[in-house]
């Protein structure tokens, strides 16, 4: 455990380098798109650098962020329009935010001076971090919502696999030779013991194997079939241990509430 506990450590701290590399990379290739002038000094150089690096770390990590949280909150199976629209308006709203917050600060630090005199310019200033957010947003939509559809297909694989195994160890559970054959004895005694029993046992047992052979293709059935099924079936176990067992079935089932047959 301590070695495979240690090995996800390993590569989650490797997978989280490549990712700050592959964000490096990208922000020095966006410097002559982001930032205007000559770069005449190594320490201006090293400047911008870390500006054009932080506006997309920033902009990475908040976008990831939104995205994470939008997926766990607006279904995109369900409202896959709203899904889209507020996650467009969200990743642009932050990236032009964050790039304002960026550059104040970056100004402050490295030139003791405010970047903007009107909301104005700071705004006109972040137009090209709202180009690449509409990019970034489009991208993040379109892998969001083929992501959460797949997803959405493989649930549903998964269900009818269960619902047949279900369906295949009830049958198998229900129609068992032993159960038909504890039943079959039962029924020998009655017709000696007490006839009317013994004919009210049949029409219990006919109508349980009935039910079973007619649901046996369906993936739901109406609760108060179900019902009626649990009714037989305890017919016929309480009529065999007679006061040795004792089942209650207190609930009414309203006309469309379905679940899994037996």
């Amino acid at each position: 455990m301590k070695y495979s506990l240690t090995h996800l450590r390993s590569a989650s701290g490797r997978k989280s380098l490549r990712n700050i590399l592959i964000i490096f990379l990208i922000s020095i290739a966006f410097i002559p798109f982001t930032f205007n002038g000559t770069y005449d000094s190594l320490g201006k150089v090293a400047i911008v650098v870390l500006w054009s690096f932080v506006i997309f770390v920033t902009q990475f990590l908040g976008h990831g962020l939104i995205i994470e949280k939008l997926d766990k909150t607006i279904s995109w199976v369900k409202r896959p329009v709203f899904r889209a629209v507020v996650g467009i308006v969200c990743i642009v709203v932050y990236a032009s935010v964050a790039f304002i917050a960026v550059d104040i600060l970056m100004n402050l630090i490295f030139f003791q001076s405010m970047p903007y005199k009107s909301v104005m310019q700071a705004l006109d200033s972040s137009r090209y971090a709202i180009g690449i957010a509409f990019v970034i947003s489009f991208v993040l939509t379109s892998v969001g919502f083929f992501q959460a559809w797949k997803n959405s297909e493989v649930a549903k694989e998964q269900l009818k696999t269960q619902i047949v195994t279900h369906k295949y160890n009830a049958l198998r559970d229900q129609i068992n030779p032993h159960f038909l054959f504890n039943s079959l004895n039962v029924l020998s005694d009655l017709v000696y013991e007490d006839q009317d029993l013994a004919v009210k046992f049949i029409r219990q047992m006919s109508d349980l194997y009935r039910y079973v052979l007619m649901v046996r293709n369906e993936d739901s059935i109406a609760l108060v079939q179900e019902k009626e099924f649990a009714e037989s079936f305890s017919f016929l176990l309480k009529t065999r241990f007679e006061k040795g067992l004792d089942i209650e079935i207190d609930f009414q089932p309203k006309p469309n509430e379905h679940i899994v047959p037996m």
